[in-house]
């Protein structure tokens, strides 16, 4: 066992130990790190923040979208059809950006909102939660799009089983 930790095809794991090791001792010695790393937090609060709420606006909407895609009905259908096709030939930056400074800001002109109120952490929040969503539906239409397959396998071995 302890010959499988310790052969040639694991010595990266070692390598990056010890460059890691030597980052944290390089953060924690020295005083200008310390002084960098404690406007980081902050920044890293945020971005957890941020992330987690988009992501459960992005589970909402990609639950309705996903079960409008596959839905009998032709008006929902279409809609998560056209969000998911058009979302997916945009870049994600530019995706990002556009929500962020374009989207919210005529979404707060036509809400009789002053574009300055709408704080930054919210255009960030509902910027992600497209990003999200769309990312989300790509991999529920994968998997999807597996269990069917799978399904369909599954009804034509039963079918031959009997056939015999």
């Amino acid at each position: 066992m302890i010959k499988k930790i310790f052969n040639v095809e694991n010595s990266w794991v070692f390598i990056m130990l010890a460059l890691i090791t030597w980052m944290v001792y390089t953060i924690i010695s020295g005083d200008e790190y310390i002084k960098a790393f404690n406007f980081i937090i902050p920044g890293i609060r945020i971005t957890f923040g941020a992330t987690f709420v988009s992501f459960l606006i992005a589970l909402i909407l990609g639950l309705f979208l996903g079960i409008g895609r596959i839905s009998d009905n032709i008006f929902l259908s279409t809609i998560s059809r056209t969000y998911i096709e058009f979302v997916r030939g945009i870049p994600i930056l530019i995706l990002i950006f556009t929500m962020a400074f374009v989207v919210v800001v005529d979404a707060a002109e036509f809400l009789n909102i002053n574009n300055g109120n709408v704080p930054m952490i919210i255009r960030a929040i509902i910027a992600l939660s497209v990003f999200m969503v769309h990312t989300l539906l790509k991999y529920l239409e994968l998997e999807l799009n597996l269990f069917l397959l799978a399904n369909e396998k599954e009804e034509h071995l039963l079918g031959s089983q009997r056939d015999k």
